[in-house]
């Protein structure tokens, strides 16, 4: 987690406290699960290379507030309730298409990409064994990484009173300015790396399906797996940047609910 990222969710956090719920279903408390985590994954979207990173996970509420969750690195707020549907807004910091002309000799002369700060909309959806989340995020930290959507939903069943099983998937889209600065090479850019000038389109980005277990090993700590199984799609995937299509990932988690 770099210094911009920290700082956002600090500042995010002590604001929280000031916001009270209108229900008992938002009771104005902390509540959650904090952990920690190791993921192995692509060095970036297309890499043919993996990293191994530790990094925080879980989810913090207060009110209608929340850190964390479908927010990643950011908060988010629940706006209003129809049923066993759930609207709302969110501000996260996005890490997962970040990459650096060091990461491959295949980057070079492409430029960096930083991390992205987004700001959108969520609904979610949640009935008996059924999840389901849908969300539109724009690009608000001027990165040109436009706009991306996704939808995901799984199927969750309890094995045993203490395991959780899940599975499900997950499409990705991403508009005009999103496939061109995340995959697509300028004519400056092919100048500089001499790959070949390439413009994709908008469209789907990137579909996965998922896997994950959790095991309450007492009421309070939790231990879980995870594996995304991945890969892109459309004109991302035709990129000359990217060195292989399937992106896949798994990770391990220990986390604290209170």
């Amino acid at each position: 987690m770099n210094k911009a990222t920290a700082s956002l969710l600090f500042v995010l956090a002590a604001a929280t406290p000031a916001a009270y719920a209108d229900d008992a279903q938002y009771p104005a408390e902390w509540h959650g699960m904090i952990g920690v985590g190791v993921t192995s994954k692509p060095k970036y979207p297309g890499s043919g290379e993996r990293e191994t990173d530790l990094q925080p996970v879980g989810k913090i509420s207060y009110g209608r507030f929340f850190i964390g969750g479908q927010a990643g690195l950011g908060i988010g707020y629940n706006a209003f309730d129809a049923g066993n549907f759930t609207f709302g807004a969110m501000l996260s910091r996005e890490s997962s298409g970040e990459r650096k002309e060091s990461d491959s000799p295949r980057l070079k002369g492409l430029g960096d990409i930083d991390e992205a700060t987004r700001a959108g909309l969520f609904v979610s959806y949640r009935h008996d064994w059924l999840r389901a989340n849908a969300n539109v995020l724009w690009d608000v930290g001027g990165n040109d990484l436009g706009l991306t959507a996704t939808l995901s939903a799984e199927a969750v069943t309890r094995a045993t009173p203490s395991l959780e099983l899940s599975a499900g998937f997950s499409f990705t889209y991403g508009n005009d300015e999103y496939a061109q600065t995340a995959f697509g090479i300028t004519p400056a850019q092919a100048a500089r790396s001499g790959l070949p000038v390439y413009a994709p389109g908008a469209g789907a980005t990137r579909g996965a399906f998922q896997l994950g277990a959790s095991y309450a090993l007492t009421p309070s700590w939790t231990l879980g797996a995870r594996l995304n199984a991945g890969r892109l799609l459309g004109d991302t995937a035709k990129s000359p940047v990217v060195e292989k299509k399937t992106q896949n990932s798994i990770g391990f988690f220990v986390g604290y609910r209170f």
